[in-house]
């Protein structure tokens, strides 16, 4: 077998488009869009100044910073990314997703591993087929289910929908309207006190139990 590897120096502001049948790409931090699509390798991409497109038919896609959106695409490996400062559409068949940040609206997809997101300025939608959901906060709408794993989601500001197959949903600092439900899991929720509840919540459990902390007021 002959391997062969191509190292490439360019400026910063250059914009990447880089393609290859089954190798893997690793750039550093660039100032322009980036493209970067291989049949099979990983993708290890260091910031980005402006919009970047991922895509790999089977490895592992691990990016810092981007200050435009992002699309990474994998099919079957983790994807790891940084802050986002624009919208992110992230997709794998099986693996792992985690993100630091996003600035706009973060569209999260899994075949099987775990999502994990700490932060988003606008709307979340995110789904699994069976691993667990870890979401911190968002100021738009939040949607999320899982075949099977269980739903966390730290801070509750807009509406909200989770769904599980199977595991346990707890929610905190709940200040908008809920909608909660699981085949046999538990679900634990608390209302804070500054809340603003525009509408009424609704929690289902087909099988555990319900748990609801509300203020004395």
């Amino acid at each position: 077998h002959l391997w062969v590897t191509f190292e490439l120096n360019v400026p910063r502001n250059l914009q990447l488009d880089i393609n290859t049948r089954s190798g893997n790409i690793e750039t550093e931090s660039t100032d322009g869009r980036i493209s970067l699509v291989t049949g099979g390798g990983n993708i290890t991409a260091a910031s980005v100044g402006g919009p970047a497109r991922l895509e790999t038919q089977g490895g592992h896609i691990t990016v810092q910073d981007v200050s435009a959106d992002l699309s990474a695409i994998s099919a079957g490996g983790h994807i790891t990314a940084g802050s986002v400062q624009g919208d992110a559409v992230i997709r794998t068949a099986g693996g792992h997703i985690r993100v630091t940040s996003v600035q706009g609206t973060a569209q999260l997809e899994t075949g099987g591993g775990n999502i994990s997101l700490e932060r988003a300025g606008a709307g979340i939608v995110a789904h699994t087929s069976g691993g667990r959901i870890d979401l911190g906060e968002a100021s738009g709408t939040i949607r999320a289910s899982t075949g099977g794993g269980n739903i966390g989601v730290l801070n509750v500001i807009g509406s909200t929908q989770l769904d599980s197959g199977g595991g346990s949903i707890c929610l905190t600092k709940i200040q908008g309207a809920i909608r909660a439900s699981t085949a046999t899991g538990t679900i634990t929720a608390y209302f804070i006190p500054e809340g603003k509840l525009l509408g009424p919540s609704q929690l289902e459990s087909g099988a555990g139990d319900i748990v609801v902390y509300i203020p004395r007021e």
